[in-house]
């Protein structure tokens, strides 16, 4: 559904009032299945597109007060959401360069896990709000850094496994991750290729759907922007 002038400025108004507010650091202090909020945002925004295109009214969006003319005058051209960041690792966006950095670390210098005595990981301010207790649930363990720090350095990954029942009670695990420690530091961005990105996909949804449908489903994601009826990306998002 394309919306332009007034009715564009509609949406976005309507979504901006409506929009949920989400309390990062506390969703940080305490791990739940609130995950920022992204849920109720995104029925916010297409709710808001299908109202406005319905004549309903909204207040002036944020946009309208912006400094930065391009900000809005690039609306319709330029997508953000194109510029979406992708997890390689199936925990907080805030731990993954840690993660990393150990599996490059531990690869380059052939360090196995019973030689490591202490792990001291320079990161970014927020990162060290990241808990470093022994998880009890799954949002325990997904907003955590030496949980998934340490489950990456033994398992050679973070993925579903390691972050369910029984694996965030592994004591080996567990033990390993008693010997992270942090310090602040700004780490660089680094994007994922498409065939990473499509890669981790089959890792996960395979599993679910089976190679074939998944593969049937990755296609039609890839060319979402030619797909007419929503029918058919839920009907493939069914396990049959």
């Amino acid at each position: 559904m394309g919306l332009e002038g007034n009715a564009l400025l509609n949406a976005m108004g309507t979504a901006e009032y409506h929009a949920p507010i989400a309390p990062m650091m506390k969703g940080i202090e305490t791990p739940s299945m609130g995950k920022d909020s992204i849920g109720w945002g995104a029925m916010v925004a297409m709710m808001s597109v299908l109202m406005a295109a319905k004549g309903f009214t909204g207040i002036k969006p944020i946009f309208d007060d912006t400094p930065q003319r391009e900000w809005v005058e690039s609306l319709g051209h330029h997508y953000e959401m194109l510029n979406l960041y992708f997890k390689p690792y199936a925990v907080c966006r805030w731990a993954q360069p840690a993660i990393a950095g150990a599996l490059k670390v531990s690869k380059d210098n052939e360090i196995i896990p019973e030689d490591i005595v202490r792990i001291q990981v320079r990161t970014f301010k927020e990162a060290k709000s990241l808990s470093d207790i022994h998880p009890q649930n799954t949002e325990e363990a997904q907003y955590n850094l030496a949980f998934p720090l340490a489950a990456a350095l033994i398992d050679g990954e973070v993925g579903p496994e390691q972050i369910l029942p029984p694996r965030i009670f592994s004591s080996q695990i567990l033990e390993l991750a008693d010997k992270v420690d942090t310090e602040p530091w700004e780490p660089p961005d680094n994007l994922p290729s498409d065939s990473e990105l499509e890669e981790k996909f089959h890792e996960l949804v395979d599993p679910i759907l089976g190679i074939q449908q998944t593969h049937q489903l990755c296609s039609l994601i890839w060319n979402l922007d030619n797909c007419y009826n929503i029918q058919e990306l839920i009907g493939l998002c069914l396990k049959r």
